[in-house]
């Protein structure tokens, strides 16, 4: 269930094993999280892993396509389903920051192909990888940005190999960047956000939209209602732990070799 990375890899594992397979994905389209990239130029990587991987999967006929489609517990047991390998995802985590409910906040994974939805001037709560690729292309398509992290490193969870390097590389040849690290965001309005720096002194910045990537939370409790279907089930991908694309796809291709 979720026609995500994991989800998709866990049915081509299992597929692998002889398994009968029948993948439900609730839009009209495969890949998950990975469609943002379809608009960012710098995101060409994992465009053409989404489109290699959707296109083996729409190959292959021996694994059934269910689009459109969120099954219920209640209706896999009546197909007699065996195995439920739940995908979900995950959804944006909102913290709890004073004003953050009506602020009219766009969640990171909203920006990319919505860029001119945003204001001139953008503030983004949050400069982890995702949080800094969203101020790089707004930067990119004329906007100004200011990214506020509370730790002491912009992009940490960046791979600190090559990609760390590319990624710093690259906001920091753009001029209408700027990264504030050890910044706490404390409250905002719709046009102005506060923060505490690391010597808990208060600031305000002025803009016109807010750009909210403090992480995402696990679909687990939703993904648990399927546990009572059949003899066997496994929670891939984000849904169990928000992690890396490759993470998510180890963890769909061990659900669908170990069953």
């Amino acid at each position: 269930i979720g026609g995500g990375p994991a989800g998709i890899q866990a049915a081509m594992s299992a597929q692998s094993q002889g398994h009968e397979v029948h993948l439900f994905e609730k839009t009209d389209r495969l890949g998950g999280l990975l469609n943002h990239c379809d608009t960012v130029a710098f995101k060409w990587p994992l465009r053409n892993y989404r489109d290699f991987i959707v296109r083996k999967i729409r190959e292959n006929q021996d694994i059934t396509l269910h689009m459109n489609c969120a099954p219920t517990p209640e209706a896999l047991n009546q197909q007699g389903f065996e195995v439920v390998i739940a995908a979900l995802g995950s959804r944006p985590l909102v913290p709890p920051i004073s004003g953050v409910e009506t602020a009219g906040v766009v969640f990171g994974k909203d920006v990319f192909g919505h860029e001119d939805q945003l204001g001139q001037r953008v503030v983004i709560i949050g400069g982890g990888e995702i949080g800094v690729e969203c101020g790089i292309q707004l930067c990119r398509t004329g906007h100004t940005v200011t990214v506020l992290e509370m730790t002491d490193l912009l992009a940490r969870e960046a791979n600190h190999g090559h990609y760390y390097s590319m990624v710093k590389a690259a906001w920091e040849k753009e001029p209408n960047f700027t990264g504030l690290t050890n910044a706490t965001c404390t409250a905002m309005t719709a046009h102005s956000v506060t923060y505490q720096d690391a010597d808990g002194v208060s600031h305000t910045i002025s803009c016109d939209s807010i750009v909210l990537s403090a992480g995402m939370q696990p679909n687990t409790a939703q993904a648990l209602e399927y546990a009572g279907v059949g003899s066997q089930f496994r929670l891939v991908g984000d849904c169990q732990k928000p992690a890396s694309v490759q993470q998510a796809v180890r963890s769909g291709w061990t659900a669908g070799r170990t069953i």
